[in-house]
């Protein structure tokens, strides 16, 4: 997913990075969001049910359409 562009936090203007994390609730299943460096503010978790990655893209597109800073 190298090739994901992350827009600026909308809060404070901090730089945003994609996590993941293995979902202990669900086996074989993951769970991405976007959260700020700088302030912490975050997207929702969204779990990946299907075993691809269009849950990363997701996570991806809602931190990008949320307002701009400013």
């Amino acid at each position: 997913m190298s090739d994901v562009k992350l827009k600026p936090c909308p809060f404070c203007g901090g730089e945003g990075e994609l996590g993941n994390y293995i979902s202990s609730s669900i086996p074989h299943s993951s769970v991405a969001y976007v959260q700020c460096k700088k302030c912490g503010g975050n997207t929702r978790h969204i779990q990946d049910k299907q075993g691809n990655f269009e849950y990363m893209y997701k996570v991806v597109e809602l931190w990008n359409r949320r307002a701009d800073n400013g």
